[in-house]
Protein backbone atom coordinates (compact mmCIF):
# COMPACT_ATOMS: atom_id res chain seq x y z
CA UNK A 1 0.00 0.00 0.00
CA UNK A 2 2.78 2.30 1.21
CA UNK A 3 4.70 1.66 -2.39
CA UNK A 4 1.39 2.24 -4.57
CA UNK A 5 0.59 5.73 -2.71
CA UNK A 6 4.30 6.40 -3.02
CA UNK A 7 4.03 5.81 -6.93
CA UNK A 8 0.95 7.77 -7.16
CA UNK A 9 1.96 10.61 -5.19
CA UNK A 10 5.47 11.27 -6.52
CA UNK A 11 4.60 12.25 -10.14
CA UNK A 12 2.02 15.07 -8.65
CA UNK A 13 5.21 16.35 -7.17
CA UNK A 14 7.38 15.98 -9.85
CA UNK A 15 5.35 18.08 -11.62
CA UNK A 16 4.45 20.72 -9.30
CA UNK A 17 8.34 20.62 -8.99
CA UNK A 18 8.76 20.85 -12.60
CA UNK A 19 6.43 23.66 -13.07
CA UNK A 20 8.33 25.93 -10.56
CA UNK A 21 10.94 25.53 -12.00
CA UNK A 22 9.90 26.52 -15.39
CA UNK A 23 8.71 29.34 -13.98
CA UNK A 24 11.77 30.32 -12.25
CA UNK A 25 13.48 29.79 -15.48
CA UNK A 26 11.15 32.19 -16.86
CA UNK A 27 11.66 35.30 -14.40
CA UNK A 28 15.77 34.37 -14.89
CA UNK A 29 15.17 35.10 -18.63
CA UNK A 30 12.93 38.00 -17.89
CA UNK A 31 15.97 39.84 -15.97
CA UNK A 32 18.75 38.68 -18.48
CA UNK A 33 16.55 40.18 -20.82
CA UNK A 34 15.93 43.76 -18.85
CA UNK A 35 20.10 43.23 -18.23
CA UNK A 36 20.87 42.82 -21.63
CA UNK A 37 18.49 45.98 -22.76
CA UNK A 38 20.25 48.15 -19.88
CA UNK A 39 23.54 47.67 -20.79
CA UNK A 40 22.70 48.14 -24.85
CA UNK A 41 21.57 51.27 -23.62
CA UNK A 42 24.58 52.15 -21.67
CA UNK A 43 26.62 51.04 -24.68
CA UNK A 44 24.91 53.12 -27.10
CA UNK A 45 24.90 56.46 -24.98
CA UNK A 46 28.58 55.63 -24.55
CA UNK A 47 29.04 55.80 -27.91
CA UNK A 48 26.55 58.62 -28.59
CA UNK A 49 27.75 60.48 -25.16
CA UNK A 50 30.72 61.70 -26.93
CA UNK A 51 28.64 63.18 -29.62
CA UNK A 52 26.36 64.55 -26.85
CA UNK A 53 26.28 68.05 -24.62
CA UNK A 54 26.22 68.01 -20.59
CA UNK A 55 22.58 67.87 -19.92
CA UNK A 56 22.29 65.08 -22.29
CA UNK A 57 25.09 63.15 -20.18
CA UNK A 58 22.66 64.61 -17.28
CA UNK A 59 19.95 63.13 -18.86
CA UNK A 60 21.47 60.13 -19.37
CA UNK A 61 23.11 59.72 -15.86
CA UNK A 62 19.54 59.85 -14.59
CA UNK A 63 18.11 57.48 -16.71
CA UNK A 64 21.54 54.71 -16.16
CA UNK A 65 20.26 56.13 -12.09
CA UNK A 66 16.60 55.08 -12.98
CA UNK A 67 17.93 51.89 -14.30
CA UNK A 68 20.23 50.88 -11.45
CA UNK A 69 17.77 51.56 -9.24
CA UNK A 70 14.79 49.67 -10.94
CA UNK A 71 17.68 46.76 -11.73
CA UNK A 72 18.07 46.61 -7.65
CA UNK A 73 14.19 46.47 -7.12
CA UNK A 74 14.19 43.47 -9.53
CA UNK A 75 16.83 41.77 -8.18
CA UNK A 76 14.86 42.32 -4.48
CA UNK A 77 11.81 41.37 -6.08
CA UNK A 78 13.60 38.39 -7.54
CA UNK A 79 14.97 37.50 -4.03
CA UNK A 80 11.34 37.46 -2.41
CA UNK A 81 10.39 35.37 -5.62
CA UNK A 82 13.09 32.85 -4.32
CA UNK A 83 12.26 33.40 -0.35
CA UNK A 84 8.55 32.88 -1.36
CA UNK A 85 9.35 29.97 -3.83
CA UNK A 86 12.07 28.18 -1.08
CA UNK A 87 8.94 28.51 1.32
CA UNK A 88 6.15 27.23 -1.34
CA UNK A 89 8.51 24.02 -1.48
CA UNK A 90 8.97 23.80 2.33
CA UNK A 91 5.58 24.05 2.83
CA UNK A 92 5.11 21.56 -0.16
CA UNK A 93 7.54 18.72 1.32
CA UNK A 94 6.02 19.38 4.57
CA UNK A 95 2.58 18.77 3.90
CA UNK A 96 3.90 15.79 1.39
CA UNK A 97 5.42 14.24 4.41
CA UNK A 98 2.51 14.61 5.90
CA UNK A 99 0.21 12.83 3.10
CA UNK A 100 2.73 10.17 3.05
CA UNK A 101 2.98 9.95 7.15
CA UNK A 102 -1.13 9.64 6.97
CA UNK A 103 -1.52 7.34 4.09
CA UNK A 104 1.63 5.13 6.16
CA UNK A 105 -0.44 5.62 9.22
CA UNK A 106 -3.95 4.82 7.29
CA UNK A 107 -1.89 1.47 5.49
CA UNK A 108 -0.86 0.41 8.90
CA UNK A 109 -4.18 1.01 10.85
CA UNK A 110 -5.37 -0.99 7.42
CA UNK A 111 -3.03 -3.84 7.81
CA UNK A 112 -3.68 -3.78 11.50
CA UNK A 113 -7.81 -3.91 10.79
CA UNK A 114 -6.87 -6.90 7.88
CA UNK A 115 -4.65 -8.76 10.87
CA UNK A 116 -7.30 -8.40 13.00
CA UNK A 117 -9.84 -9.75 10.76
CA UNK A 118 -7.83 -12.51 9.82
CA UNK A 119 -7.41 -13.76 13.26
CA UNK A 120 -11.33 -13.55 14.11
CA UNK A 121 -11.73 -15.58 10.81
CA UNK A 122 -9.11 -18.09 11.85
CA UNK A 123 -10.61 -18.22 15.39
CA UNK A 124 -14.46 -18.79 13.79
CA UNK A 125 -13.23 -21.24 11.70
CA UNK A 126 -11.61 -23.25 14.60
CA UNK A 127 -14.68 -22.38 16.61
CA UNK A 128 -16.78 -24.09 13.23
CA UNK A 129 -14.31 -26.83 13.43
CA UNK A 130 -14.44 -27.21 17.59
CA UNK A 131 -18.78 -27.11 17.00
CA UNK A 132 -18.52 -29.46 14.17
CA UNK A 133 -16.15 -32.18 15.83
CA UNK A 134 -18.09 -31.78 19.14
CA UNK A 135 -21.65 -32.22 17.34
CA UNK A 136 -19.82 -35.28 15.69
CA UNK A 137 -19.25 -36.74 18.68
CA UNK A 138 -22.50 -36.22 20.07
CA UNK A 139 -24.19 -37.56 17.45
CA UNK A 140 -21.78 -40.86 18.02
CA UNK A 141 -22.54 -41.28 21.12
CA UNK A 142 -26.73 -40.93 20.26
CA UNK A 143 -25.80 -43.35 17.59
CA UNK A 144 -24.16 -45.90 20.10
CA UNK A 145 -27.33 -45.59 22.73
CA UNK A 146 -29.61 -45.69 20.38
CA UNK A 147 -27.89 -49.09 19.05
CA UNK A 148 -27.41 -50.26 22.59
CA UNK A 149 -31.41 -49.99 23.80
CA UNK A 150 -32.12 -51.59 19.93
CA UNK A 151 -29.38 -54.87 21.15
CA UNK A 152 -31.47 -54.78 24.76
CA UNK A 153 -34.69 -54.82 22.78
CA UNK A 154 -33.30 -57.52 20.58
CA UNK A 155 -32.27 -59.66 23.71
CA UNK A 156 -35.28 -58.91 25.65
CA UNK A 157 -37.27 -60.27 22.41
CA UNK A 158 -34.99 -63.66 22.24
CA UNK A 159 -35.16 -63.97 26.05
CA UNK A 160 -38.80 -64.00 25.87
CA UNK A 161 -38.99 -65.97 23.03
CA UNK A 162 -36.66 -68.84 24.54
CA UNK A 163 -38.42 -68.51 27.96
CA UNK A 164 -41.75 -68.93 25.84
CA UNK A 165 -40.45 -72.17 24.08
CA UNK A 166 -38.82 -73.26 27.52
CA UNK A 167 -42.20 -72.69 29.13
CA UNK A 168 -43.81 -75.24 26.64
CA UNK A 169 -41.02 -77.72 26.37
CA UNK A 170 -41.49 -77.54 30.38
CA UNK A 171 -45.55 -78.15 30.18
CA UNK A 172 -45.46 -80.74 27.80
CA UNK A 173 -42.35 -82.64 30.61
CA UNK A 174 -45.38 -81.95 33.23
CA UNK A 175 -47.86 -83.64 30.90
CA UNK A 176 -45.86 -86.82 29.98
CA UNK A 177 -44.81 -86.94 33.27
CA UNK A 178 -48.35 -86.98 34.85
CA UNK A 179 -49.32 -89.29 32.20
CA UNK A 180 -46.46 -91.85 33.30
CA UNK A 181 -47.71 -90.60 37.16
CA UNK A 182 -50.60 -92.17 35.99
CA UNK A 183 -49.56 -95.27 34.45
CA UNK A 184 -47.54 -95.72 37.79
CA UNK A 185 -50.63 -95.30 39.90
CA UNK A 186 -52.57 -97.96 37.76
CA UNK A 187 -49.82 -100.15 37.93
CA UNK A 188 -49.63 -99.67 41.30
CA UNK A 189 -53.45 -100.61 42.08
CA UNK A 190 -52.61 -103.71 39.59
CA UNK A 191 -50.43 -104.37 41.96
CA UNK A 192 -52.41 -104.61 45.15
CA UNK A 193 -55.32 -106.52 43.54
CA UNK A 194 -52.72 -108.87 42.89
CA UNK A 195 -51.50 -109.15 46.32
CA UNK A 196 -54.48 -108.96 47.78
CA UNK A 197 -55.37 -111.89 45.77
CA UNK A 198 -52.25 -113.82 47.11
CA UNK A 199 -53.14 -113.18 50.66
CA UNK A 200 -56.82 -114.31 49.99
CA UNK A 201 -55.29 -117.52 48.63
CA UNK A 202 -52.83 -117.72 51.00
CA UNK A 203 -55.36 -117.48 54.05
CA UNK A 204 -57.61 -119.89 52.20
CA UNK A 205 -54.61 -122.34 52.00
CA UNK A 206 -54.12 -121.88 55.70
CA UNK A 207 -57.40 -122.49 56.33
CA UNK A 208 -57.74 -125.61 54.66
CA UNK A 209 -56.63 -128.68 56.90
CA UNK A 210 -56.79 -130.54 54.51
CA UNK A 211 -54.36 -128.80 51.86
CA UNK A 212 -52.29 -128.17 54.59
CA UNK A 213 -48.41 -127.21 53.55
CA UNK A 214 -45.45 -128.00 55.22
CA UNK A 215 -43.35 -126.06 57.08
CA UNK A 216 -40.97 -125.31 54.11
CA UNK A 217 -43.42 -124.23 51.77
CA UNK A 218 -44.79 -122.15 54.22
CA UNK A 219 -41.71 -120.22 55.44
CA UNK A 220 -40.96 -120.03 51.34
CA UNK A 221 -44.24 -118.67 51.04
CA UNK A 222 -43.58 -116.17 54.12
CA UNK A 223 -40.40 -115.49 52.17
CA UNK A 224 -42.35 -114.18 49.56
CA UNK A 225 -44.82 -112.18 50.79
CA UNK A 226 -41.94 -110.38 52.74
CA UNK A 227 -40.17 -109.53 49.23
CA UNK A 228 -43.43 -108.42 48.10
CA UNK A 229 -43.99 -105.76 50.96
CA UNK A 230 -40.47 -104.47 50.62
CA UNK A 231 -41.03 -104.22 47.37
CA UNK A 232 -44.90 -102.38 47.39
CA UNK A 233 -43.26 -99.91 49.89
CA UNK A 234 -40.32 -99.49 47.10
CA UNK A 235 -42.73 -98.45 44.91
CA UNK A 236 -45.04 -96.51 47.44
CA UNK A 237 -41.71 -94.72 47.95
CA UNK A 238 -40.70 -94.39 44.54
CA UNK A 239 -44.50 -92.67 44.07
CA UNK A 240 -44.15 -90.42 46.83
CA UNK A 241 -40.83 -89.01 45.31
CA UNK A 242 -42.20 -89.05 42.22
CA UNK A 243 -45.26 -86.88 43.86
CA UNK A 244 -42.64 -84.61 45.12
CA UNK A 245 -41.07 -83.70 42.06
CA UNK A 246 -44.16 -83.14 40.38
CA UNK A 247 -44.82 -80.42 42.88
CA UNK A 248 -41.90 -78.94 42.39
CA UNK A 249 -42.11 -79.03 38.87
CA UNK A 250 -45.20 -77.32 38.96
CA UNK A 251 -43.61 -74.68 41.45
CA UNK A 252 -41.21 -73.95 38.92
CA UNK A 253 -43.63 -74.39 36.03
CA UNK A 254 -45.64 -71.62 38.37
CA UNK A 255 -42.61 -69.49 38.69
CA UNK A 256 -41.73 -69.24 35.28
CA UNK A 257 -45.27 -68.41 34.32
CA UNK A 258 -44.70 -64.97 36.86
CA UNK A 259 -41.14 -64.78 34.95
CA UNK A 260 -43.14 -64.72 31.70
CA UNK A 261 -45.74 -62.36 32.66
CA UNK A 262 -42.93 -59.91 34.28
CA UNK A 263 -41.14 -60.52 30.71
CA UNK A 264 -44.27 -59.46 29.24
CA UNK A 265 -44.36 -56.26 30.99
CA UNK A 266 -40.68 -55.30 30.28
CA UNK A 267 -41.77 -55.95 26.87
CA UNK A 268 -44.60 -53.82 26.85
CA UNK A 269 -42.57 -50.91 28.81
CA UNK A 270 -39.52 -51.38 26.05
CA UNK A 271 -42.11 -50.46 23.31
CA UNK A 272 -43.36 -48.08 24.79
CA UNK A 273 -40.59 -46.57 25.80
CA UNK A 274 -39.18 -47.20 21.91
CA UNK A 275 -42.12 -45.61 20.57
CA UNK A 276 -42.48 -42.44 22.52
CA UNK A 277 -38.80 -42.06 21.16
CA UNK A 278 -39.38 -42.92 17.30
CA UNK A 279 -42.51 -41.12 17.00
CA UNK A 280 -43.22 -38.95 20.49
CA UNK A 281 -47.22 -39.76 20.73
CA UNK A 282 -48.57 -39.99 23.79
CA UNK A 283 -48.37 -42.95 26.02
CA UNK A 284 -51.22 -45.95 25.88
CA UNK A 285 -52.66 -46.24 29.40
CA UNK A 286 -51.08 -49.21 31.47
CA UNK A 287 -54.25 -50.46 33.23
CA UNK A 288 -54.11 -54.31 31.21
CA UNK A 289 -51.27 -55.11 32.51
CA UNK A 290 -49.64 -56.49 35.42
CA UNK A 291 -47.54 -54.10 37.31
CA UNK A 292 -43.72 -54.54 37.34
CA UNK A 293 -41.59 -54.80 40.38
CA UNK A 294 -40.04 -52.28 41.50
CA UNK A 295 -36.83 -52.96 39.94
CA UNK A 296 -38.26 -52.72 36.56
CA UNK A 297 -40.05 -49.61 37.48
CA UNK A 298 -36.53 -48.31 38.39
CA UNK A 299 -34.88 -49.24 34.99
CA UNK A 300 -38.25 -48.11 33.42
CA UNK A 301 -37.76 -44.61 35.24
CA UNK A 302 -34.14 -44.57 34.06
CA UNK A 303 -35.26 -45.23 30.59
CA UNK A 304 -37.23 -42.56 30.33
CA UNK A 305 -34.89 -40.04 32.04
CA UNK A 306 -32.56 -40.99 29.71
CA UNK A 307 -34.88 -40.88 26.40
CA UNK A 308 -35.68 -37.37 28.33
CA UNK A 309 -32.49 -36.14 28.04
CA UNK A 310 -31.60 -37.49 24.57
CA UNK A 311 -34.40 -35.25 23.58
CA UNK A 312 -33.18 -32.15 26.02
CA UNK A 313 -30.00 -33.09 23.81
CA UNK A 314 -31.12 -32.83 20.87
CA UNK A 315 -32.69 -29.43 21.47
CA UNK A 316 -29.29 -28.38 22.72
CA UNK A 317 -27.53 -29.71 19.51
CA UNK A 318 -30.42 -27.57 17.69
CA UNK A 319 -29.72 -24.58 19.83
CA UNK A 320 -25.85 -25.21 19.30
CA UNK A 321 -26.34 -25.28 15.13
CA UNK A 322 -28.66 -21.74 15.38
CA UNK A 323 -25.78 -20.41 17.53
CA UNK A 324 -23.28 -21.80 14.46
CA UNK A 325 -25.33 -19.92 11.79
CA UNK A 326 -25.56 -16.83 14.32
CA UNK A 327 -21.68 -16.91 13.75
CA UNK A 328 -21.36 -17.16 10.22
CA UNK A 329 -23.71 -14.50 10.18
CA UNK A 330 -21.43 -12.56 11.95
CA UNK A 331 -18.30 -14.02 10.03
CA UNK A 332 -20.14 -12.54 7.06
CA UNK A 333 -21.17 -9.35 8.16
CA UNK A 334 -17.60 -9.14 8.99
CA UNK A 335 -16.30 -9.71 5.95
CA UNK A 336 -18.61 -7.42 3.93
CA UNK A 337 -18.06 -4.73 6.66
CA UNK A 338 -13.89 -5.45 5.79
CA UNK A 339 -15.05 -5.39 1.97
CA UNK A 340 -16.51 -1.75 2.67
CA UNK A 341 -13.89 -0.50 4.82
CA UNK A 342 -11.77 -1.37 2.05
CA UNK A 343 -13.62 0.60 -0.33
CA UNK A 344 -14.03 3.06 1.36
CA UNK A 345 -10.14 3.31 1.81
CA UNK A 346 -9.91 3.42 -2.03
CA UNK A 347 -12.25 6.61 -1.92
CA UNK A 348 -10.13 7.61 0.53
CA UNK A 349 -7.30 7.36 -0.85
CA UNK A 350 -8.57 9.09 -4.17
CA UNK A 351 -9.98 11.54 -2.83
CA UNK A 352 -6.55 12.55 -0.89
CA UNK A 353 -4.86 12.27 -4.57
CA UNK A 354 -7.37 14.66 -5.85
CA UNK A 355 -7.40 17.40 -3.05
CA UNK A 356 -3.58 17.21 -2.25
CA UNK A 357 -3.37 20.82 -2.65
CA UNK A 358 -6.73 21.85 -0.78
CA UNK A 359 -6.18 22.96 3.21
CA UNK A 360 -9.43 20.71 3.87
CA UNK A 361 -7.77 17.80 2.43
CA UNK A 362 -5.93 17.30 6.73
CA UNK A 363 -10.10 17.68 8.41
CA UNK A 364 -11.45 15.11 5.78
CA UNK A 365 -8.77 12.93 6.99
CA UNK A 366 -9.25 13.42 10.59
CA UNK A 367 -13.20 12.85 9.94
CA UNK A 368 -12.24 10.05 8.17
CA UNK A 369 -9.69 8.80 10.88
CA UNK A 370 -12.20 9.17 13.40
CA UNK A 371 -14.93 6.91 11.16
CA UNK A 372 -12.16 4.25 10.61
CA UNK A 373 -11.46 4.31 14.74
CA UNK A 374 -15.15 4.28 15.26
CA UNK A 375 -15.49 1.15 13.39
CA UNK A 376 -12.53 -0.65 15.20
CA UNK A 377 -13.85 0.09 18.04
CA UNK A 378 -17.48 -1.41 16.75
CA UNK A 379 -15.36 -4.48 15.61
CA UNK A 380 -13.43 -4.81 18.91
CA UNK A 381 -16.73 -4.60 20.61
CA UNK A 382 -17.87 -7.57 18.39
CA UNK A 383 -14.94 -9.56 18.86
CA UNK A 384 -15.88 -9.37 22.60
CA UNK A 385 -19.11 -10.67 21.92
CA UNK A 386 -17.84 -13.37 20.24
CA UNK A 387 -15.56 -14.25 22.45
CA UNK A 388 -18.02 -13.94 24.75
CA UNK A 389 -20.33 -16.35 22.47
CA UNK A 390 -17.75 -18.24 22.60
CA UNK A 391 -17.12 -19.13 26.36
CA UNK A 392 -20.52 -19.57 26.38
CA UNK A 393 -20.68 -22.52 24.15
CA UNK A 394 -17.40 -23.86 26.12
CA UNK A 395 -19.85 -24.01 28.90
CA UNK A 396 -22.70 -25.49 26.78
CA UNK A 397 -20.27 -28.26 25.76
CA UNK A 398 -19.33 -28.89 29.25
CA UNK A 399 -22.65 -29.28 30.09
CA UNK A 400 -23.34 -31.40 27.62
CA UNK A 401 -20.14 -33.40 28.58
CA UNK A 402 -21.52 -34.70 32.08
CA UNK A 403 -24.95 -35.29 29.97
CA UNK A 404 -23.25 -37.59 28.18
CA UNK A 405 -20.98 -39.20 31.02
CA UNK A 406 -24.67 -39.67 32.70
CA UNK A 407 -26.11 -41.19 29.57
CA UNK A 408 -22.77 -43.85 30.19
CA UNK A 409 -23.86 -44.88 33.83
CA UNK A 410 -27.25 -45.16 32.38
CA UNK A 411 -25.81 -47.63 29.80
CA UNK A 412 -24.01 -49.30 32.59
CA UNK A 413 -27.43 -49.99 34.84
CA UNK A 414 -28.67 -51.62 31.37
CA UNK A 415 -25.67 -53.57 31.02
CA UNK A 416 -25.82 -54.39 35.08
CA UNK A 417 -29.37 -56.01 33.85
CA UNK A 418 -28.55 -57.71 31.56
CA UNK A 419 -26.22 -59.36 33.73
CA UNK A 420 -28.80 -60.03 35.59
CA UNK A 421 -31.10 -61.77 32.95
CA UNK A 422 -27.97 -63.60 32.01
CA UNK A 423 -28.22 -65.24 35.39
CA UNK A 424 -31.35 -66.46 36.01
CA UNK A 425 -30.84 -67.91 31.85
CA UNK A 426 -28.57 -70.01 33.30
CA UNK A 427 -30.74 -70.56 36.74
CA UNK A 428 -33.49 -71.41 34.14
CA UNK A 429 -30.72 -73.90 32.06
CA UNK A 430 -29.48 -75.41 35.92
CA UNK A 431 -34.12 -76.37 35.93
CA UNK A 432 -33.87 -77.93 32.45
CA UNK A 433 -30.77 -80.06 33.09
CA UNK A 434 -32.77 -81.17 36.68
CA UNK A 435 -35.73 -81.54 34.22
CA UNK A 436 -33.69 -83.86 32.45
CA UNK A 437 -32.05 -86.07 35.03
CA UNK A 438 -35.48 -86.58 36.54
CA UNK A 439 -36.63 -87.73 32.98
CA UNK A 440 -34.27 -90.00 32.56
CA UNK A 441 -34.59 -91.08 36.25
CA UNK A 442 -37.55 -92.00 35.28
CA UNK A 443 -36.95 -94.17 32.46
CA UNK A 444 -34.77 -96.03 33.96
CA UNK A 445 -37.39 -96.37 36.54
CA UNK A 446 -40.02 -97.64 33.91
CA UNK A 447 -37.37 -100.05 33.10
CA UNK A 448 -37.04 -101.66 36.37
CA UNK A 449 -40.96 -101.90 36.42
CA UNK A 450 -40.91 -103.81 33.35
CA UNK A 451 -38.53 -106.19 34.64
CA UNK A 452 -40.12 -106.40 38.30
CA UNK A 453 -43.55 -107.19 36.11
CA UNK A 454 -41.73 -109.74 34.23
CA UNK A 455 -39.83 -111.34 37.26
CA UNK A 456 -43.78 -111.14 39.34
CA UNK A 457 -44.99 -113.09 36.10
CA UNK A 458 -42.33 -115.73 36.37
CA UNK A 459 -43.08 -116.30 40.22
CA UNK A 460 -46.90 -116.31 39.42
CA UNK A 461 -45.62 -119.09 36.88
CA UNK A 462 -43.23 -120.86 39.88
CA UNK A 463 -45.99 -120.73 41.98
CA UNK A 464 -48.72 -122.42 40.00
CA UNK A 465 -45.95 -124.90 39.08
CA UNK A 466 -45.31 -125.35 42.56
CA UNK A 467 -48.89 -126.23 43.26
CA UNK A 468 -49.63 -128.94 40.47
CA UNK A 469 -46.57 -130.74 41.70
CA UNK A 470 -47.59 -130.90 45.39
CA UNK A 471 -51.12 -132.34 44.29
CA UNK A 472 -49.63 -134.92 42.52
CA UNK A 473 -47.29 -136.07 45.35
CA UNK A 474 -50.22 -135.66 47.27
CA UNK A 475 -52.18 -138.36 44.99
CA UNK A 476 -49.60 -140.44 44.90
CA UNK A 477 -49.50 -140.73 48.48
CA UNK A 478 -53.21 -141.99 48.49
CA UNK A 479 -52.52 -144.13 45.84
CA UNK A 480 -49.58 -146.16 47.72
CA UNK A 481 -51.62 -145.62 51.03
CA UNK A 482 -48.55 -144.92 53.21
CA UNK A 483 -46.70 -141.61 53.96
CA UNK A 484 -43.90 -140.86 52.25
CA UNK A 485 -41.84 -137.52 53.11
CA UNK A 486 -42.50 -135.22 50.93
CA UNK A 487 -39.59 -134.12 48.51
CA UNK A 488 -37.54 -131.60 49.41
CA UNK A 489 -38.00 -128.33 47.12
CA UNK A 490 -34.87 -127.08 45.75
CA UNK A 491 -32.91 -124.57 47.35
CA UNK A 492 -32.72 -122.09 45.15
CA UNK A 493 -34.93 -121.46 42.45
CA UNK A 494 -34.30 -119.68 39.20
CA UNK A 495 -37.16 -116.85 40.34
CA UNK A 496 -35.66 -116.28 43.71
CA UNK A 497 -32.25 -116.07 41.83
CA UNK A 498 -33.89 -113.13 40.29
CA UNK A 499 -35.45 -111.71 42.64
CA UNK A 500 -32.66 -111.11 45.18
CA UNK A 501 -30.54 -109.77 42.07
CA UNK A 502 -33.29 -107.07 41.21
CA UNK A 503 -33.94 -106.45 44.92
CA UNK A 504 -30.06 -105.80 44.69
CA UNK A 505 -29.48 -103.72 42.33
CA UNK A 506 -32.86 -101.59 43.54
CA UNK A 507 -31.27 -100.83 46.78
CA UNK A 508 -27.91 -100.07 44.89
CA UNK A 509 -29.52 -97.45 42.53
CA UNK A 510 -31.38 -96.36 45.55
CA UNK A 511 -27.71 -95.56 47.80
CA UNK A 512 -26.58 -94.00 44.39
CA UNK A 513 -30.13 -91.53 43.72
CA UNK A 514 -30.01 -91.10 47.47
CA UNK A 515 -26.60 -90.21 48.02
Amino acid sequence: MQAMEGEVLLPALYEEEEEEEEEEEGEEEDDQVQKGGSGGSLSLSKHRGLSLTETELEELRAQVLQLVAELEETRELAGQHEDDSLELQGLLEDERLASAQQAEVFTKQIQQLQGELRSLREEISLLERDKEYELKEIEQELHLARAEIQNLRQAAEDSATDHESDIASLQEDICRMRNELEDMERIRGEYEMEITTLRAEMEMKTSDPSNSLSLSDFSEMQEELQQLRDRYRFLNEEYQALQESNSSLTGQLAELESERTRRATERWLESQTLRSMMSAESQTSEADFLEPDPEMHLLRQQLLGAEEQMHDMQSKCKKLCCELQELQHHHRTSEEEQRRLQRELKCAQNEVLRFQTSHDVTQELLCRLQKLQLQYQNITCEKDKLLDVQQQLRDNLQCHEAEVQHLKGVVASFQDSREKYTEMRAQLQEVKRLHQTSRDALEQQKHMYDQLEQDFLLCQEELQQLKTTQAIQEDKGQCANKPSPAPDPPIFSLPLVGLVVISALLWCWWAETSS
